[in-house]
């Protein structure tokens, strides 16, 4: 297990009373096929964590599969023009977030972020995450990761 994964483990338990089973994962965090066929999953039930930047400040995204976050409905939802939402730059995510790329859980981070989970996850008794590294996950129920984010529920997906 990286390093980074008992952190993850550590904070969720003492500040979200979560206690997640974390697995190894094939490859990397982008290969969502092998790691759903590894966790013996639908790809859509792997989760990714994205953090985009909207006015100026870091919100997050969490989608299923291989479906990223449709830029209009983000600026829909926090009332600001498209232009004004960009994908979070790796230096952004780690100041913001605590954590590095593919890597970002969807809790446990430095500070308070706004999140919108996509609601095709509900879908699913169980989704996976990743848990602070790129190699190792975490398996949730969607309607508890929706709570422990404190996330907006939306249509925020978009068609790979």
């Amino acid at each position: 297990m990286n390093r980074r994964s008992p952190m993850f483990i550590a904070q969720a338990r003492e500040e979200y009373g979560f206690n997640p089973v974390v697995e190894p994962v094939p490859g990397d965090w982008s290969d969502v096929g092998a790691i759903a066929k590894a966790l013996g999953c639908d790809a859509e039930q792997i989760t990714t964590a994205t953090p985009y930047v909207v006015s100026q400040e870091i919100i997050l995204t969490i989608t299923g599969g291989t479906y990223g976050a449709d830029v209009d409905v983000i600026a829909t939802q926090f009332d600001v023009d498209p232009g004004q939402v960009s994908l979070a730059t790796e230096r952004q995510a780690n100041d913001r977030l605590g954590w590095e790329g593919d890597t970002v859980p969807p809790f446990c981070h430095d500070r308070p972020v706004a999140t919108l989970v996509d609601q095709r996850l509900l879908e699913y008794e169980r989704v996976w995450a990743a848990a602070g590294t790129s190699s190792n996950a975490f398996a949730i129920d969607p309607e508890e990761l929706t709570r422990l984010t404190n996330a907006t529920v939306c249509s925020v997906a978009r068609e790979p």
